[in-house]
């Protein structure tokens, strides 16, 4: 199965990040303010992830527009850097498939933290963005098991799982996921052993 079928029939492509981008992601790591996540939830979000705080349990019809503006605020507050570091990842040929049916890839929302909580089954084709890319560093050799943090993929249909699969955050993995069919779900395994790094970069694209 090669990669267009891999996208449209799995929904996700796992790819390693070129080195040189891996290192500018790595210099973003380094040069961060980390804060502490008060709920500890997080081993540490970025001093610019302040974003207003919503309440979508209130009226569910308003999480469309309330996930939105979320991206919204963080992407205005995001590093110039980084938003260049995101715009150099879709030139990469790992999307030239994509191009080749679109004309444009244009950055929407973007998101960075250290650690992983658990998420269960879920899309986030809720946010209006078509592409979903998922990029991990750790400042381990080996990801084991016991450091939990996994994130694991399927299609499913009619509550029948197809296609389930379990990745590991390595250093530098990358995962593109076509964010534009609910079939497509991932759920996050939660962090098992705080004393592991494991940084996370969410770019999120719109095609047009």
């Amino acid at each position: 199965m090669n990669e267009i079928e891999e996208y449209f029939e799995k929904g996700y492509i796992v790819s390693k990040l070129p080195d040189e981008l891996l290192s500018k992601l790595w210099a973003e790591v380094y040069t961060t303010d980390w804060l502490e996540d008060p709920e500890r939830v997080y081993k540490g979000k970025p001093n610019w992830y302040t974003t207003k705080k919503y309440n979508i349990e209130e009226d569910g019809s308003l999480q469309n527009l309330v996930e939105k503006t979320y991206g919204s605020d963080l992407i205005s507050n995001a590093p110039d850097s980084l938003l260049q570091i995101a715009n150099d990842i879709v030139q990469l040929k790992d999307f030239n498939f994509i191009r080749s049916f679109k004309d444009n890839i244009v950055l929407k929302y973007l998101h960075m933290w250290n650690g992983a909580e658990e998420i269960p089954w879920h899309y986030d084709t809720i946010d209006g963005s078509d592409i979903l890319v998922f990029v991990y560093l750790t400042d381990t050799i080996d990801w084991l098991d016991k450091y939990g943090g996994r994130i694991e993929f399927c299609k499913e249909v009619n509550g029948q799982q197809f296609y389930t699969k379990q990745l590991s955050p390595k250093n530098g993995t990358m995962v593109i996921v076509n964010n534009t069919n609910p079939l497509f779900k991932h759920k996050v395994e939660k962090m098992k052993d705080m004393s592991v790094n494991r940084y996370t970069f969410s770019f999120c694209f719109k095609c047009i």
